[in-house]
């Protein structure tokens, strides 16, 4: 038992399954957890952009997928569509949790980044011999476009294409998880993405963040998610070197540990 974490109340706003493992663990730890996501995943609208490449990508040099998401919208759409990912295809995935996903649709992965963000995937590109190979990015459809900017400047060729969407959860799931937080003393706010930070604002109805924040911590998973909180005006207390929730939950433990 840590007792740096025990009693914390920390709220995770990851969605769905993805917040089972953490709050497993950070609950062994003493740590009383309230599962409140503030997004909500869901498949695109109109698969037009995406049906149109994944009907070519025996013409492709790599399917490049960036988050779990990802992996699990797009098998799901190529299944739907009797399609598959032909064997000539290189498949790079930013993070181990991302080719665990690939590995449990019977996907071989190629390439996995010792860095798990876009950063580290540009960087070990960036000693290989990429010019006019071609990139197939499946992605969300409010993805940042760093890493195909980045392969173009490598001289790749490069197609990102939405295939999942962040929205807001349902009304009545809203209102469960602003019950939970009633009356409760908050420690810690974890936040996975730049979609849960916003989304958090606006379902408490925050208009001055830097007041709300004055005694919780903030614990942040990615320089885009930090980012997007600093310009908030708000001061990111953890954040991990490796950008995995099981690195977040260790520099949660390591920063409870020392105060």
């Amino acid at each position: 038992m840590n007792n740096g974490l025990k009693n914390k109340t920390i709220i995770l706003t990851r969605s769905g399954e993805q917040a089972v493992e953490p709050r497993k663990k950070l609950e062994s730890l003493g740590a009383n957890v309230i599962a409140f996501p503030t997004i909500k995943i869901v498949p695109i609208s109109v698969f037009n952009h995406f049906d149109t490449y994944a009907e070519k990508l025996k013409e492709f040099d790599y399917i490049v997928f960036t988050s779990e998401n990802a992996v699990e919208y797009s098998i799901k759409r190529l299944r739907e569509t009797k399609r598959e990912i032909p064997g000539s295809l290189q498949v790079v995935c930013v993070g181990r949790k991302t080719a665990d996903k690939c590995e449990e649709y019977g996907i071989k992965v190629d390439i996995v980044p010792d860095d798990y963000s876009a950063e580290g995937l540009l960087k070990y590109f960036s000693g290989k011999e990429i010019v006019e190979k071609k990139f197939f990015i499946p992605s969300s459809a409010i993805a940042r476009t760093e890493l195909k900017m980045g392969l173009l400047e490598q001289k790749a060729d490069v197609v990102q294409t939405p295939i999942y969407d962040a929205a807001m959860p349902d009304e009545e799931e809203i209102k469960k998880g602003k019950k939970q937080l009633e009356g409760k003393k908050i420690d810690l706010i974890i936040f996975t993405s730049p979609s849960t930070f916003r989304n958090f604002l606006k379902i408490m109805e925050i208009d001055k963040p830097s007041k709300y924040f004055t005694e919780i911590k903030i614990a942040a998973i990615g320089p885009t998610t930090a980012a997007v909180i600093e310009r908030a005006g708000l001061k990111i207390d953890i954040s991990p070197s490796t950008f995995t929730m099981d690195d977040l939950i260790d520099s949660i433990i390591k920063y409870y540990s020392k105060v």
